[in-house]
């Protein structure tokens, strides 16, 4: 007992490189997706609350916003 302290500490999760990998990539496929779903939902608000502006050209074609 000169300052080991493994008697009381618990046995670490014994986990496969495959198992830890799975992990990761579901991880990161969770992340993708939310990002998706967070930029779909951004863009989706923006365009719902932006005003649309028409401009009526001298050759009577109407033009909106920034395609003008």
């Amino acid at each position: 007992m000169h300052g080991n302290n493994h008697s009381n500490s618990l046995p670490a999760p014994k986990v496969s490189l495959i198992q830890l990998m799975t992990a990761i990539e579901t991880r990161q496929a969770h992340m993708i997706q939310r990002a998706q779903s967070m930029t779909k939902q951004k863009l989706h608000s923006f365009f719902d609350e932006a005003p649309a502006t028409f401009i009526e050209l001298e050759n009577s074609s109407i033009v909106v916003g920034a395609n003008y």
